[in-house]
């Protein structure tokens, strides 16, 4: 065999820093996406690899990203959602709705402008009232978070997956390495045991809406009963966001991005002693 052609789709795998055009020698993403690691390590492989056994490579020639591409590129990370987002809705209490949901996020979320807008306010109230009830619950907060993102992955919720690592780091920072090793959290040092006793229940449940007694016989070894009904009600509600994003075609609206390059813009104010927008105004 003379030629052998070894190619990776390679863009994500980049640190997200610079312009919108990467090359070969920009750094990669030290803290790639939760479930990601092994694909980045297989394209790593094919990088290391193909030059030891003679190989060349070679990547497209990069050109400066112009106004229309970095737009273009902005597009198309958006989600092609089943039904369109509403982009006016006409609804008084759902234009408050948005503004929220922008204020809070920097955007308004796919769920609200594609499923929210088109049903009646009193859904939307109790689809916010979900997360809001897990102010109630007895179960650590953190232990909460990592049920909910666990059950979001298993069901290959995009979305909640990105809402549930953008809200829990918002909260705690210093909880991103756990975050990052949530898929392999059975083998993890990061995770104690009462931790992985629940996640594996969230597992079975979620995979086949039914737990075996080995399972729940360890998860009652460290959490009361009250606790244990927690566990079911972040599982049971956890899949009532994720079937109703994957029902209309939501993915993930890049939350964890939006808010990195958010705070790097007040990092670059800082260090050049410029005011912020709001405060010029007023």
């Amino acid at each position: 065999m003379r030629v052998f052609v070894a190619q990776s789709f390679a863009p994500y795998r980049y640190a997200r820093q610079g312009g919108m055009v990467e090359t070969e020698d920009d750094p990669l993403d030290q803290s790639p996406p939760p479930g990601a690691g092994e694909t980045n390590a297989a394209m790593t492989h094919v990088d290391r690899v193909v030059p030891e056994f003679g190989g060349d490579r070679r990547s497209a020639p990069a050109q400066p990203a112009t106004r229309t591409q970095e737009t273009d590129a902005k597009e198309a990370g958006s989600m092609n959602t089943f039904l369109p987002p509403v982009d006016k809705p006409r609804n008084p209490m759902m234009k408050m709705v948005y503004a929220m949901d922008r204020r809070m996020t920097g955007k308004v979320t796919a769920p609200v402008a594609v499923f929210a807008a088109r049903m009646p306010v009193a859904f939307g109230n109790f689809y916010g009232k979900l997360s809001r009830l897990d102010k109630k619950l007895k179960l650590p907060g953190t232990t909460a978070v990592l049920i909910r993102e666990h059950v979001a992955s298993v069901n290959m919720c995009l979305f909640c997956m990105d809402a549930a690592r953008w809200f829990a780091l918002k909260e705690s920072p210093e909880d991103k390495a756990r975050f990052d090793a949530l898929p392999e959290y059975q083998t993890s040092p990061l995770f104690t045991q009462a931790e992985k006793a629940a996640l594996d229940y969230a597992t079975e449940l979620t995979r086949s809406q039914t737990i075996s007694p080995d399972t729940f016989a360890r998860l009652r070894k460290f959490y009361s009963e009250r606790e244990i009904c927690d566990i079911v009600w972040l599982v049971a509600s956890e899949h009532i966001y994720n079937v109703t994003n994957r029902g209309l075609g939501i993915g993930s609206d890049g939350l964890c991005e939006l808010s990195s390059q958010r705070a790097e813009k007040r990092r670059k104010r800082s260090r050049s002693g410029e005011q912020p927008s709001s405060a010029v105004s007023r």
